[in-house]
């Protein structure tokens, strides 16, 4: 994955930076503007691919290397719902980022879908964390480790960026339409 998000930047980095860098831009601008042209023309979905590479990546060498410690204080059940945790909170993040970002600056009536979706989203996300904590609470009291909770509460941080670029970059297509 992390390739699969790298190859088209470095497609466009070759195609627009000819010359040691700097792009073809009268100017002569270079890697800020360079940069700018990149997420526009892209959308930020191979910086979500990479996201999920890097992640993946790391949780793979953990459990290369220590492959004991996550069979013996870890599941499939437990590592899911800590997964799930950290969708539904990056989610819920960017609901409360939407919703605040509307409400500050009193816009309310100029988004008159997405202001009472970002509350509805918000909201169900809270549930859910809610009901995600009470699962895991459930799963991890069958098979107690505070080891394989240390674990899990590492995995579902470092996913969130993942989901949270994701979602945003969900929420940004889904406003350009």
């Amino acid at each position: 994955m992390f390739g699969i998000g790298l190859f088209p930047i470095l497609l466009y980095c070759r195609q627009y930076t000819p010359q040691a860098g700097a792009t073809a831009i009268i100017g002569g601008a270079d890697q800020p503007t360079f940069s700018f042209m990149m997420s526009q023309l892209l959308h930020s979905w191979p910086f979500c691919l990479m996201l999920f590479g890097l992640s993946l990546g790391i949780s793979a060498l953990f459990c290369l290397l220590f492959s004991k410690t996550a069979a013996k204080n870890c599941s499939i059940k437990t590592s899911a719902v800590a997964l799930g945790l950290s969708a539904v909170s990056a989610l819920g993040m960017v609901s409360v980022i939407l919703w605040y970002s509307i409400a500050a600056f009193h816009e309310m009536s100029q988004h008159p879908v997405a202001y009472p979706f970002s509350i509805l989203v918000g909201s169900l996300c809270g549930l859910g964390c809610f009901a995600l904590l009470i699962l895991y609470g459930k799963a991890r009291k069958r098979f107690w480790s505070l080891k394989g909770m240390w674990i899990d509460t590492l995995t579902a941080v470092l996913y969130f960026p993942a989901f949270f670029f994701t979602f945003l970059c969900l929420l940004d297509g889904t406003i350009k339409g």
